[in-house]
């Protein structure tokens, strides 16, 4: 995955696509999800940006190029733009309104939640820590995206952009 000299994730959206794209200030947990999915979702394309407004620009020229990933995930507390306020921003958006987003965090907290599902996350994951959960946390994740085209061995990384 490319990153800028600062090691912050930072997709060209013209260049590359993503099935599961995540948006996380914590590059840290990008490269355990990046690794978890690598070795649990074998052909699914993820990519990660570290900063909120590339993340948005990145889903906004995908789904302009007819490219939507098949989920978005979104970090809940971010520094400049928070991850409520960005799932607001996709869901308003008539061309990015349609994309799949789940929240990612580390919170507990119930009403963050219930804001989230309010706002159109279709689901909000309880970041996973460690490598066993992570590793479940990426099957499952597979299993309700999958689609009968990801068991087609000849596929992997051969969509066009």
């Amino acid at each position: 995955m490319p990153a800028d000299l600062d090691g912050m994730w930072a997709p060209d959206p013209l260049v590359t696509i993503a099935d599961v794209f995540a948006i996380d200030d914590q590059v840290g947990d990008l490269m355990f999800l990046s690794g978890a999915i690598c070795e649990r979702a074998k052909g699914l394309r993820f990519l990660g940006s570290s900063l909120a407004l590339h993340g948005l620009h990145c889903v906004r020229t995908w789904c302009a190029r007819g490219v939507a990933p098949r989920i978005v995930l979104i970090d809940l507390n971010m520094p400049v733009i928070g991850g409520l306020d960005l799932l607001r921003d996709l869901k308003d958006l008539p061309a990015t309104a349609a994309v799949p987003v789940a929240l990612w965090t580390a919170s507990l907290c119930p009403k963050d939640h219930i804001k989230a599902r309010q706002l159109g996350a279709v689901e909000v994951f309880v970041k996973p820590f460690g490598r066993e959960a992570m590793g479940r946390f990426a099957r499952d994740l597979f299993e309700r995206i999958r689609r009968p085209e990801d068991d087609d061995p000849t596929r992997a990384f051969t969509r066009p952009v």
